[in-house]
């Protein structure tokens, strides 16, 4: 059985990662093409378990900057996801 403080650990970790997406989502609205929010929400995504939307940040990172250190960190920490 869970403790209760587990609970609210999650619950605690899953609202800073829905803000940190609103976040990421706003800076991206204002420049679409800011690479270390791409990199982050990448990121982030992977921490939300979603390797498909990780991959479309790369993606995205690839056509605006190619091989850049944003692009290839984001591709090093899904590697690291996928295995």
């Amino acid at each position: 059985m869970l403790m209760p403080g587990i609970y609210l650990a999650i619950a605690s970790e899953k609202s800073v990662c829905w803000k940190s997406l609103r976040s990421y989502r706003k800076a991206l609205s204002l420049d679409p093409q800011h690479l270390g929010a791409h990199e982050y929400l990448g990121e982030l995504y992977l921490m939300m378990n979603k390797p498909e939307k990780a991959k479309k940040q790369l993606k995205k990172l690839r056509r605006y900057c190619g091989d850049c250190e944003q692009a290839e960190e984001l591709s090093e920490a899904i590697e690291k996801y996928v295995g």
